[in-house]
């Protein structure tokens, strides 16, 4: 995840004319900026409370926004294939649990300026790596168990969207506290943060919306957690290519050009004979497969040539017959599954020499 750049302005101090105003107390103020901060439940109190109220929340607001934004900027650029309604769902998701599940507590701890009061926050932010280990988790074990799944990148990309939502919704606050500081001054009655804190008022925000207490420390895991998932999920799909499921088709075409990929597997006949077919058109019993150009279009049954050298000519031919190809000549085979034959010649074959895949 690419650092989030951020800019919150300099809060600027306003010498009021007139009576001084009475302020609340400085721990009132310190739990006052944090719930506008995370939770913008209090605006009109916020306003009046510190200098220049409206504008620095208009700018909690942008930093907020920022984060939120840049959390799944990284999520839209790996998921090409989720849009924009399912993003703004899972945003709205994670704020919600935010605000339900997040607390804090605060105390002002003594300092050598009386002018300057520090609030302490402890905080207890949602656990949000160990959501997504979870949903990796999860995901990561349908994929291996449906090779369907596995082929199909943008099912991958929807079944990983659709698990963190469901994560998003039963996600908790980490039983492990965080704690920071902010500094805060007073005068004329209205309270403002002292200048040099926007990386920490920042950090604030990522305690409560991850539980990390940096966005440094945060954008570690995260891209830690993401490129072993990312990792895993094409270690998955690969092998989904590698070896197809017993329901995979054959693909006459691909096979015709020389991609033995749709042949890839452990066939087996009803006399229990096996054949193991590899993607490079070798197999178990020593002999080579070789393509035959149009081989749908020259013969009747599609075939690809099968010989101990891998020449054009040799030991026989593979006939291929797709799912619901029925052989011409009479077929006993299940129509429902891709099948195998090894003859040298076309005809009738009783049902026990069709091969299956395992």
């Amino acid at each position: 995840m690419k650092k989030i750049a951020y800019l919150i302005p300099i809060f600027l101090l306003l010498v009021l004319a007139g009576c001084k105003q009475q302020s609340v107390g400085s721990k009132a103020a310190g739990e006052l900026f944090v719930n506008q901060l995370v939770y913008q439940n209090k605006s009109d109190a916020f306003h009046k409370e510190f200098v220049e109220g409206e504008n620095l929340n208009r700018a909690l607001k942008s930093t907020t926004k920022t984060v939120i934004d840049g959390f799944f900027k990284d999520f839209e650029t790996a998921t090409k294939n989720t849009d924009a309604e399912v993003i703004e769902r899972l945003k709205k998701k994670l704020l919600t649990q935010m605000e339900v599940k997040t607390k804090f507590l605060s105390l002002e701890k003594s300092t050598p300026d009386p002018n300057v009061h520090t609030m302490q926050y402890q905080i207890f932010g949602l656990n949000y790596v160990a959501t997504l280990k979870k949903t990796s988790k999860e995901v990561l074990e349908k994929i291996s168990k449906d090779k369907e799944l596995a082929k199909s990148p943008e099912k991958v990309d929807e079944l990983l969207a659709t698990t963190l939502e469901e994560n998003f919704s039963s996600m908790e606050a980490s039983g492990q506290p965080l704690y920071t500081e902010l500094n805060f001054s007073e005068e004329n009655g209205k309270w403002y943060v002292l200048r040099n804190q926007e990386q920490k008022i920042k950090d604030i925000y990522i305690m409560f919306l991850t539980g990390e207490k940096s966005e440094t420390d945060f954008i570690e895991k995260v891209k830690k957690e993401i490129g072993s998932t990312n990792e895993e999920i094409h270690k998955e799909m690969e092998k989904s290519k590698e070896n197809p499921s017993a329901t995979s088709d054959l693909d006459i075409q691909a096979i015709n050009n020389g991609d033995f990929a749709t042949l890839v597997g452990t066939w087996v006949n009803g006399k229990g004979e096996t054949l193991v077919i590899n993607a490079n058109g070798t197999t178990d019993k020593g002999y080579k497969i070789t393509a035959i150009k149009d081989s749908d279009k020259t013969s009747k049954v599609p075939c690809v040539n099968l010989s101990s050298d891998g020449a054009t000519v040799g030991l026989g031919a593979i006939g291929l017959f797709k799912i619901g190809f029925s052989n011409p000549a009479g077929d006993t085979s299940d129509t429902s599954k891709a099948r195998l034959i090894l003859s040298m010649q076309a005809g009738n074959y009783p049902k026990e020499n069709y091969y299956y895949r395992k």
